[in-house]
C-alpha cells in the first residue's frame, strides 16, 4: 500500500509543498515538475530523462539531493494505555552540502517530534539516522506509551555491517524464538544471520506480527 506523507522541501531556491509516498520500499516525491525516488531520504535521485535544465533548480552528491531541508509528518502506530492509535511522526531532516573531499555531506541532522495526550515531545535531533532519534523518542515517554512500530520490535534487527538513515531493519519473523534473545552482535545474533532474511522494513512499518522489544 503506498502511503502519502505531506512535505515542505526548502533550498537556496526557495520552499515549496509537496506529498511524498512511500510504498514500504521505496520514497518518491515530484519536486519543481521533477520526479525524485530512491530507498532512503537521503538517496532522492531524479527518475532518468529529466532535462538537464530541470535539474539545475537543485544540488545533488553522488546523484542524491543535498544542500536542502526535508519537514514532513508521516502515521505511526502508538499505544496509549493499551489502546493503539494512529499519530502523526514529525520528522525534520537536513541535508547539508558535498564535502570539499566529495566524502559525504557536511551535515545531516535528524529531529524527530510526536504529540500525545496534549504533550509534544521533540528529540535532541544529535543523531542522523532514524534509530537512534527513535530510541531517544521512546526513551521520552511515559512509561504507559510506546511507539509500536518494527524499530521497537524483538523480531527486528539492524545488520552488523551497518545501515543507513531509514529503512534499514530486518524482520526475522519466521525466526522468533532465535530473534527474540539475538542480543547486537551475541552468538544468538551471528546465528540469526545465517538464516535466510525474511525482509527489510523501514524503522516505522508494523504488522500484526510485533512484538514489543523487552515485552510488556
Amino acid at each position: 500500500m503506498k502511503l502519502a506523507f505531506p512535505c515542505t522541501y526548502s533550498d537556496e531556491h526557495g520552499a515549496e509543498s509537496a506529498l511524498l509516498f512511500n510504498d514500504g520500499e521505496t520514497l518518491s516525491m515530484t519536486l519543481r515538475d521533477v520526479d525524485f525516488s530512491g530507498s532512503d531520504f537521503d538517496d532522492l535521485r531524479p527518475e532518468p530523462g529529466c532535462s538537464p535544465r530541470a535539474l539545475q533548480k537543485f544540488t545533488f552528491h553522488s546523484g542524491a539531493l543535498c544542500a536542502c531541508t526535508l519537514s514532513l509528518e508521516m502515521p505511526i502506530t502508538v499505544s496509549v494505555r493499551g489502546e493503539v492509535r494512529t499519530r502523526p511522526l514529525h520528522a525534520h531532516l537536513i541535508l547539508g552540502k558535498a564535502r570539499a573531499s566529495g566524502s559525504g555531506l557536511e551535515d545531516e541532522r535528524l529531529r524527530l517530534a510526536i504529540t500525545l495526550e496534549g504533550k509534544r515531545y521533540t528529540t535532541s535531533g544529535k543523531f542522523g539516522w532514524f534509530d537512534d532519534e527513535l530510541e531517544e523518542l521512546s526513551g521520552l515517554l511515559p512509561a504507559h506509551i510506546f511507539l509500536k512500530i518494527c524499530h521497537g520490535c524483538a523480531l527486528s534487527h539492524y545488520p552488523a555491517a551497518g545501515y543507513g538513515l531509514f529503512g534499514g531493519l530486518i524482520c526475522f519473523k519466521r525466526h522468533k524464538e532465535l530473534a527474540r534473545t539475538a542480543a547486537h552482535k551475541s552468538p544468538e545474533y551471528w546465528q540469526l544471520f545465517e538464516e535466510p532474511v525474511d525482509s527489510w522494513v523501514q524503522e516505522t512499518f508494523v504488522c500484526g506480527e510485533f512484538e514489543r522489544e523487552g515485552g510488556g
